[in-house]
């Protein structure tokens, strides 16, 4: 892209700058982690659980799980466990997000280690993100005891605002 002879590198910059801020200023506190990347830590953790325990009738040697997301919500999940700050830049298009389970058959244990790529273009290759609440490998134990309190209990009731309503229809900006 072409940009206009009077933008500079250093407006870019900001411009990034403040892109960043916006992306990352979504998902910050402890209400927002769980109501955006909570849900989805819930289900990677119920997956976790169902194939420790050996649920083949519902986990019929299931190797892995994939999805597909927008920016957004990799930077809600990212948020949520403690990667992810006003430092951090956007997810670029095609960014990957690795969860991956390990059984330590030797000592009958689980760990969990995550993974993340900036997409296509990234400087970096793949790496290994290291979670706030364990030293690497973390555990399945402390991964479920970090993770727990992140996960909402009841969507549609945590979902509802504790705070005033900032017009009439509780709706920014909306009316009566």
């Amino acid at each position: 892209m072409t940009w206009a002879n009077w933008v500079t590198n250093e407006d870019l910059a900001h411009l990034h700058t403040l892109n960043n801020f916006g992306m990352f200023s979504m998902f910050e506190g402890e209400e927002i982690h769980k109501l955006t990347g909570g849900v989805f830590l819930g289900e990677v953790l119920n997956h976790m659980e169902m194939k420790v325990s050996g649920s083949e009738d519902t986990m019929p040697a299931t190797k892995a799980f994939i999805y597909s997301a927008h920016d957004t919500t990799v930077a809600a999940f990212l948020s949520a466990l403690g990667l992810f700050d006003s430092s951090s830049i956007q997810p670029p298009y095609a960014s990957v997000l690795l969860i991956e389970l390990y059984s330590e058959s030797d000592q009958g244990s689980y760990t969990v280690e995550v993974y993340y790529h900036e997409g296509p273009d990234a400087k970096n290759p793949t790496r290994h993100m290291t979670l706030p609440a364990c030293a690497s490998p973390c555990t399945l134990e402390q991964f479920k005891a970090f993770v727990t309190p992140l996960v909402p209990m009841d969507f549609n009731k945590e979902c509802q605002s504790q705070s005033p309503s900032p017009s009439p229809s509780g709706v920014a900006g909306g009316g009566g």
